[in-house]
């Protein structure tokens, strides 16, 4: 299971680390492994903004799988979208969390008890996957 932490919601700082990623994958899946991985998007302004976040699910996703058509060619792969190289379903895969602290430092502020269900959330799913 790989983890891969987004800081903020716009992943698109994060183009080289996607690319890399889709083609450990890919060689991945060439020796049989069955990798998986889930996005963590940190610092999400609301983590309930269903239709926002889905609109940075559908945006990731796009992302990935124009990544994953770049590495195919390079490696010689006949994947035409992520999930071609994994099992990938965006809805499950891609969790958001909101900022740890409330408030504002340089006071230290108490820290915020959404994100550490979030924290919970994203322990508890990854067992679940783990013990499978």
């Amino acid at each position: 299971m790989t983890l891969i932490n987004i800081f903020g919601e716009n992943p698109a700082d994060m183009q080289d680390v996607l690319q890399i990623v889709v083609q450990a994958f890919m060689r991945m899946k060439k020796v049989s492994f069955s990798p998986s991985c889930v996005f963590v998007h940190q610092n999400a302004t609301d983590v309930t903004a269903a239709e926002k976040n889905m609109d940075g699910k559908r945006c990731l996703q796009e992302k990935l799988d124009k990544r994953a058509q770049l590495v195919a060619k390079e490696e010689v792969c006949d994947a035409e979208c992520f999930s071609d190289v994994i099992a990938f379903d965006e809805k499950k895969y891609v969790k958001y969390f909101s900022q740890l602290w409330e408030g504002s430092p340089p006071m230290a502020p108490p820290p915020n008890p959404g994100y550490s269900e979030c924290v919970q959330d994203l322990k508890n799913f990854l067992l679940s996957k783990a013990s499978k």
